[in-house]
């Protein structure tokens, strides 16, 4: 399995995932926030720019920049001959489709997971059926609907940072458990919040509160 945050990637074993502890109240708040975002901006929610929000993101550079991320994430795992399958590929919080469509050219099917109705809404209108993308709502803690050793690919971008830890951890063993044996779990996660103000309240505050300031 490999796991990795920018050209940082590690290797591991995938094993069985343990129990799952709740996280029904932090899944909720999640739920909800997105739930907005993805009503109000979905682009923006996505990729954060200030020069981009209220809908003024161009769509072809939106989905250009998801090319660009996999493109060299899958150079990456290339190099380091890690994940030689390409039958079918997880995208966990797959938000519009971004990262999804761009997996396509890679894998024989990929499926994008969101919890947010109203970004899945826009992903199936921006990817067509024929990329080989389905898109389904997940809104547990864990990733039951999936059979172990499902994917050859499991792919997390800029989603865990925004959940609580115990949730993230759980979807952290699912990600190992859906995985097939010399497969690669890739995670793109931020290193650190921005050392402002508004990057101070963002690493404290609850997911409910970002939400709302978001």
């Amino acid at each position: 399995m490999a796991s990795g945050t920018g050209d940082r990637l590690t290797v591991g074993s995938p094993g069985a995932a343990p129990g799952l502890a709740s996280s029904g109240d932090g899944l909720a708040a999640v739920s909800r926030a997105w739930s907005i975002l993805g009503a109000a901006d979905p682009l923006w929610a996505v990729c954060v720019d200030r020069n981009r929000k209220a809908g003024t993101w161009d769509l072809g550079q939106f989905m250009a920049s998801g090319r660009d991320e996999v493109g060299a994430v899958m150079d990456r795992l290339d190099e380091l001959g890690i994940g030689p399958g390409r039958d079918a590929a997880l995208d966990f919080g797959c938000g519009v489709g971004r990262a999804t469509a761009a997996l396509s050219a890679y894998f024989g099917a990929v499926t994008g997971v969101d919890i947010a109705e109203p970004m899945l809404d826009r992903a199936r209108s921006l990817v067509p059926a024929e990329a080989g993308c389905s898109f389904v709502r997940n809104d547990r803690p864990d990733l039951r609907a999936f059979a172990d050793d499902s994917f050859d690919l499991v792919y997390c971008s800029l989603v865990l940072q925004h959940m609580p830890p115990a949730l993230a951890a759980g979807y952290l063993r699912e990600f190992v458990r859906v995985v097939r044996p010399g497969g690669a779990v890739v995670l793109v996660v931020p290193e650190s919040h921005r050392r402002t103000p508004k990057g101070l309240v963002y690493s404290a505050a609850p997911q409910s509160l970002i939400g709302f300031l978001q």
